[in-house]
């Protein structure tokens, strides 16, 4: 474990400590996707409870402590959840280590240790356990972060029920070949897209 830029990491993830250095050196703050967070921020009416699923070492849960009064994040791997733990140690933050799904289950995890955030859930059984959303009798929450690599629409079809019924604002991950995914299923709900951040996406009901 290493620390970098007041985040602790693992000591083999190059990945994001080469992202923030280059956000540092221009200009910006020794943050991770903090414009995609300030955009989503313009379209958030409640401040109370918001949601970061796919945690990873804490680079969304320990700053949306800044905005929110809780935070309620979720991430699975034992390899990142460690330094989860410590980046967000005497913050509002409460943990959940499960994945989130379309169904309540296991699954396997292929983990990057270069590039944690590029870790993904390989289907099929696992030791890994998966909760839909909807099943967890969660607070009102007024933003949910997702980013989990692919795997957005399964988390969003486990989570549907909640969404609509407090239509919080969501920025999702999308890639080229998920974006008719993700995005449509959320649309075919009602849901809009507001704006975007190069790949993340934020939509909300009007």
């Amino acid at each position: 474990m290493k620390q970098v830029y007041g985040y602790w990491m693992p000591s083999t993830d190059e990945h994001f400590e080469r992202l923030i250095a280059k956000r540092v050196r221009n200009g910006g703050p020794a943050e991770y996707q903090d414009d995609i967070r300030e955009a989503a921020y313009n379209y958030v009416t409640d401040f109370d409870v918001c949601l970061d699923v796919g945690a990873n070492i804490g680079f969304w849960s320990k700053p949306l402590t800044t905005k929110f009064k809780k935070v309620i994040a979720f991430e699975p791997l034992e390899q990142v959840y460690s330094c989860l733990e410590r980046n967000v140690q005497s913050l509002n933050v409460e943990i959940h280590k499960v994945a989130l799904g379309s169904k309540n289950s296991t699954v396997n995890m292929k983990y990057d240790s270069h590039n944690t955030g590029a870790s993904h859930v390989i289907e099929g059984a696992g030791d890994i356990n998966v909760r839909r959303l909807d099943d967890l009798d969660l607070p009102k929450f007024g933003l949910i972060k997702i980013d989990c690599e692919r795997y957005e629409l399964e988390i969003l079809k486990g989570a549907i029920d909640t969404l609509l019924k407090h239509k919080p604002i969501i920025v999702c991950e999308q890639h080229p070949d998920t974006e008719y995914c993700a995005g449509k299923f959320l649309k075919d709900h009602g849901a809009v897209e507001l704006t975007n951040v190069r790949k993340d996406y934020v939509f909300g009901w009007l």
